[in-house]
């Protein structure tokens, strides 16, 4: 990979830092929405098994 020599050190340095800002930003995006996620698996495996045992119940 050839870096164009019309660049200058400064403006090549601000471009990775917007790169690994917007990385670090969709890393912490991602992450959120994933723990949102397991957050909303766990209360709907609680809520089946909730089902589950009332139905329990409801045969014996």
């Amino acid at each position: 990979m050839e870096i164009n020599k019309g660049f200058s050190l400064l403006e090549i340095l601000i471009a990775l830092l917007l790169v690994g800002s917007g990385s670090v930003g969709l890393f912490t995006a991602l992450w959120h929405s994933s723990h949102q996620l397991n957050e909303s698996l766990g209360q709907f495996s609680q809520f089946i098994i909730n089902i589950n045992q009332q139905e329990g119940r409801g045969l014996s």
